[in-house]
């Protein structure tokens, strides 16, 4: 009974001497049942339901951290957009982000963003290009890992430009409700701000609203 209660004290000694946490659950775990032949011998049932208890409050958070450890998986594509547009966030706040986002296609002229219209949804181009357009004229060209709107979607302002695609253009599309404001931290744009009302003629694609 003694080789156990050393046992079980070395257990506890080394969760104290480890750095990650999940560690130290594990061996607070090893700890704890190694305690319970030598609680049972004693006959003490408080003790014994206790130890059960920080045994299982343990294995469930063993249980979590490992979820959160999981390696995460990102498509060719979003691996792509995190090395251009969002560098400074984790793969799994990455993973979180574009699962929340919507991914739409526009075709060639489909109007993504219009002049004068009031804030909409923010949009990181994957793939294809689009011109930025200003009262009919054209002021620059954007591609992939630019974003669209970002201005307008954190000002909460309208748009000061146009944004037509020039060819097919897959976009992921974030609408306001959706983003928590830790995740609303203003990234490298294109797409225009507040101010004018003048309309572009045409449609806009259904895509991403």
């Amino acid at each position: 009974m003694e080789k156990l209660i050393t046992l079980a004290n070395l257990f506890f000694l080394t969760a104290y001497l480890v750095r990650d946490i999940l560690w130290l659950r594990v061996f607070v775990v090893l700890g704890g049942f190694t305690m319970l032949p030598y609680l049972l011998f004693l006959d003490e049932p408080v003790a014994i339901f206790w130890r059960v208890v920080f045994i299982l409050l343990n294995l469930t958070w063993i249980t979590l951290l490992l979820r959160e450890r999981r390696p995460v998986h990102l498509t060719a594509e979003e691996r792509k957009l995190h090395g251009l547009a969002l560098r400074t966030l984790k793969p799994r706040e990455v993973r979180r982000l574009f699962d929340a986002g919507e991914w739409c296609t526009f075709d060639e002229s489909d109007l993504i963003q219009r002049q004068g219209e009031s804030y909409g949804p923010l949009r990181l181009i994957a793939s294809g290009r689009a011109r930025i357009e200003k009262d009919g004229r054209r002021i620059a060209e954007i591609g992939v890992g630019n974003f669209v709107g970002a201005i307008p979607f954190f000002t909460q302002e309208t748009a000061l430009v146009d944004v037509i695609a020039t060819e097919g253009t897959r976009l992921v599309s974030w609408k306001g409700a959706v983003l928590q404001p830790d995740d609303r931290s203003e990234p490298r744009s294109q797409g225009g701000s507040a101010g004018s009302r003048r309309r572009r003629t045409g449609p806009i694609s259904q895509g991403c609203h």
